[in-house]
C-alpha cells in the first residue's frame, strides 16, 4: 500500500475484491491529521514570535512525522487483518475436532483483527495531544483552521477505529478477552472525545473572535 497513489488506493477501497475497508481508511485519515500537525508546526517554528519555544515546535513536527508513518502502516495492517478470519470461516466443520479447530482460528483471527484499530485509537490520541500543544503556543491566523480540521480528522479516526474494535470483539466467544478489548477501547474513546472536544472548541472560539480562550493558551496570544 505504501507504493500506491491516492487514486489507486481509492480504487481498491471501492472494489468488492479490495482488501481495505473502514478500518484501513480510518487510519489513513489519521495519517492525514498527523500531516496537518506537521505542516502547522513546520510553518510556525520559524516565526519570530515563536523563537523562545522553537525547539518545542520542532519536537511537535518530528513527533507528528512519527505518528504519520505509524498510521500509514496501520492502514496497511488493517487492510490485511481480517483475512485470517475469512479463511477460518472457510475451514471444514464436519467433525467435532474440525468445529473446535475452526472456532479456535476464528477466535484468534477476530482478536488479531481488533489490534490495528485499537492501536489506531492509541496513536490518534497522541496526535490530539500535539494539537493541544499547538493551541497552547498561541498559533495565530488562518492556519488555526488547519488545526481545527486536523482535530476533526482525529475525532473521525477515533470513532471509526472504535467501531472496528467493537465489531471484531462482539464476534468473539472468549468473554474475558472480549472484555479486555472493549474496556480498553471504551476508555480510549472517552479520553479521545474529551481531548478533541476541548481543542476543537478552542479553535472555533479563536476563529470566531481572534482570541484563544485562556485555558488553551499559555500566553493568551491574539491574532496580529
Amino acid at each position: 500500500m505504501e507504493e500506491q497513489t491516492i487514486r489507486q488506493y481509492l480504487e481498491e477501497l471501492g472494489r468488492k475484491e479490495g482488501k481495505p475497508g473502514g478500518g484501513s481508511a480510518a487510519a489513513l485519515v489519521g495519517a492525514m491529521s498527523a500531516s496537518l500537525a506537521q505542516m502547522v508546526a513546520d510553518i510556525e517554528k520559524n516565526k519570530k514570535k515563536h523563537q523562545d519555544h522553537r525547539e518545542q515546535l520542532i519536537d511537535i513536527l518530528e513527533e507528528a512525522g512519527k505518528w504519520k508513518e505509524r498510521l500509514e502502516q496501520l492502514s496497511a495492517e488493517d487492510a490485511e487483518a481480517f483475512e485470517p478470519v475469512v479463511e477460518a470461516y472457510k475451514m471444514p466443520k464436519d467433525t467435532d475436532e474440525e468445529k473446535k479447530l475452526r472456532s479456535q482460528k476464528i477466535e484468534e483471527g477476530l482478536n488479531q483483527a481488533a489490534q490495528p484499530p485499537l492501536e489506531t485509537m492509541e496513536v490518534v490520541q497522541s496526535v490530539l495531544h500535539l494539537y493541544r500543544r499547538l493551541a497552547e503556543h498561541s498559533v495565530a491566523g488562518s492556519i488555526v483552521s488547519d488545526i481545527a480540521v486536523g482535530v476533526l480528522f482525529c475525532r473521525t479516526t477515533l470513532e471509526a477505529a472504535w467501531l472496528n474494535v467493537l465489531v471484531n470483539a462482539r464476534g468473539m466467544k472468549d468473554g474475558q478477552q472480549k472484555e479486555v478489548l472493549l474496556k480498553k477501547g471504551k476508555q480510549l474513546l472517552k479520553d479521545g472525545r474529551h481531548e478533541a472536544e476541548n481543542v476543537y472548541e478552542a479553535t472555533t472560539i479563536y476563529l470566531e473572535t481572534g482570541k484563544w480562550p485562556a485555558s488553551s493558551s499559555q500566553s493568551g496570544g491574539t491574532t496580529k
